[in-house]
């Protein structure tokens, strides 16, 4: 890997970002439910190519548009266990986005503490929405990329 991906969250995050770093173990045991909950417990790598009851958008910015979905509420960004093995908490949509803004281009996952949704956005440019966020995205879905 060419980069990494904690030390360039740490470094955005003292832009007065509120980030907690969440270990590999629990990072891992929330794969394995959202991989349940999501894509059939599938353990493969990337999660989106697996997903169920997805929608799908392309559109290089897409990924800005996750701040909407989130509001104020507390987010926690994910990556592909190849890329990072921890994963973060972030408080507020504004701020994960300001967060992803001073990353490198990489495939990530978004959901709440308590899996009831689950965002992805990978290389094609492609954001992915399951569980609540399924009907929030449908508004961006005659928006081309």
């Amino acid at each position: 890997m060419l980069w990494n991906i904690e030390e360039q969250i740490m470094s955005a995050a003292s832009m007065n970002i509120n980030v907690t770093k969440i270990s590999k173990h629990d990072t891992e045991l929330r794969f394995q439910q959202l991989s349940r909950k999501y894509a059939n417990g599938t353990k493969l790598f990337p999660l989106w190519e697996h997903l169920d009851n997805d929608i799908a958008i392309q559109h290089p910015e897409a990924w800005k548009w996750i701040a909407e979905y989130i509001g104020n509420c507390q987010a926690i960004l994910m990556f592909n266990p190849s890329d990072e093995k921890s994963s973060f908490e972030v408080e507020g949509g504004e701020n994960l986005v300001k967060l992803l803004s001073e990353m490198f281009n990489v495939e990530f996952y978004v959901t709440n503490k308590n899996n009831e949704y689950l965002l992805c956005f990978n290389h094609h440019d492609v954001l992915i929405a399951c569980g609540d966020a399924t009907e929030w995205i449908k508004k961006y879905e005659n928006i081309q990329g």
